[in-house]
């Protein structure tokens, strides 16, 4: 699903060679926004959030990719995460997300891919427990181990001695200080 062209933007290409539809020499008006276009992943995160804002849902004041709310009365709230055309999504009821993905189907088409096991180099580890609890590990190994690779890093000889960090002590844990959103923004 692409989003639409602004009015007053028009974009023209050139038909692929052997089109059957189009003559050679002609173009073709772009409608709608392509993946190559330089401004496709604004204007498809404008008509996408658009889309969640109707649904009611918020956007975060810190991160304009994350959105929150409830979508059902009396339910969990809704959590997304955007990331160009990925979208991941979690509540801690399962009517709240379908309900979310029929509200989603209703503004184009969309795959559905079950249970996220890689989100941006994040793989989820999910492990369901006999007493019907769930646990998630999130991880980066992947994504690390991928770097070192690009980077031509992998034979090189890692450190053997321990790391100065110490488990334990007090700064494994941080004072929560209660502070508003401006003067958070402001650091």
């Amino acid at each position: 699903m692409q989003s639409s062209l602004p009015p007053d933007e028009e974009y023209y290409l050139r038909t692929p060679p052997g089109c059957p539809r189009s003559k050679p020499g002609q173009y073709w008006r772009l409608l709608r926004s392509l993946y190559g276009l330089k401004r496709a992943p604004k204007l498809w995160y404008n008509m996408l959030s658009t889309h969640l804002k109707a649904m009611g849902l918020t956007c975060s004041p810190n991160s304009p990719c994350l959105f929150q709310g409830v979508l059902v009365p009396g339910e969990p709230p809704i959590y997304v995460g955007i990331y160009v055309n990925d979208i991941i999504y979690f509540s801690a009821s399962d009517l709240v997300e379908r309900t979310f993905e029929e509200k989603l189907s209703s503004i184009g088409s969309v795959d559905f891919m079950g249970q996220v096991s890689l989100f941006l180099g994040i793989e989820f580890t999910w492990i369901t427990h006999s007493d019907g609890n769930l646990t998630v590990h999130l991880t980066h190994q992947s994504f690390s181990e991928t770097l070192i690779e690009s980077l031509g890093l992998e034979h090189v000889c890692v450190s053997t001695y321990l790391s100065p960090y110490c488990s334990g002590l007090p700064i494994d844990s941080v004072i929560h200080e209660s502070m508003d959103p401006s003067a958070r923004d402001a650091l």
